[in-house]
């Protein structure tokens, strides 16, 4: 058996409406998270930098709960 990789692609996606962006998080799997909420693209691109491996972490550690 061969395991998915535990590490999605992130990328920062406009919100429909024109509400801001989003982030997107795609797991090799075909599985698909969204962060919305952010005022610009640039602040999402931050977002990526520097709050997605505290985030995937959390999301790894619940799913073992």
């Amino acid at each position: 058996m061969i395991l998915k990789p535990l590490v999605p692609r992130f990328e920062c996606v406009e919100a429909s409406r024109g509400r801001g962006w989003m982030v997107r998080a795609s797991w090799s799997s075909g599985r698909t998270a969204e962060v919305p909420g952010f005022a610009s693209k640039d602040a999402a691109e931050a977002w990526i930098r520097d709050e997605s491996p505290a985030w995937l972490a959390a999301r790894l550690t619940r799913s073992h709960d």
